[in-house]
């Protein structure tokens, strides 16, 4: 999600405009110190900048960039497109993520990032992890609202 956009559906992965696409692929473009532009990893501190929003992870190496330095909470939805309580639970999680601007809410596609989504301990889907400085703080296992709504109210 980019904070300029309109998109009703939080642009997960991409509009057919391209808008925030072109934006998630324009911010992995980084100047350094001697004004080299150079292309890397989104920067913590630009997805953290996405915050009020659900962004869709697009590899592994943005997690790990992102969990070695959020100090702010992160909620992860590991969710896949065939699974049916994962389409049914979105709108909930993309409602949590307007109730709690401060708080960064990303998906991760177990089918695009499988290794990633086992390496964490997701076996079934679909699955809500809490962190917060590198540590996972809880777990919410399955289509439960209201489990899910009680775990982000209590580490926001």
């Amino acid at each position: 999600v980019v904070p300029h956009c309109n998109h009703s559906a939080r642009c997960a992965p991409a509009p057919s405009c391209n808008d925030c696409y072109d934006a998630r692929a324009a911010a992995k473009v980084q100047v350094t110190g001697n004004g080299e532009v150079t292309a890397g990893l989104l920067s913590p501190s630009k997805l953290l900048a996405l915050r009020g929003g659900v962004s869709q992870l697009q590899d592994a190496e943005e997690w790990e960039e992102l969990l070695a330095r959020a100090d702010t909470l992160i909620v992860v939805d590991f969710t896949a497109s065939w699974c049916g309580p994962c389409q049914r639970i979105a709108p909930v999680f993309t409602a949590l993520a307007d109730e709690y601007p401060d708080v960064v809410f990303v998906k991760i596609d177990v089918d695009e990032l499988g290794e990633l989504a086992a390496d964490l301990g997701v076996s079934s889907m679909p699955t809500f992890q809490m962190w917060r400085n590198g540590e996972m703080l809880d777990v919410v296992r399955g289509a439960d609202e209201a489990k899910l709504r009680a775990a982000v109210a209590h580490f926001a």
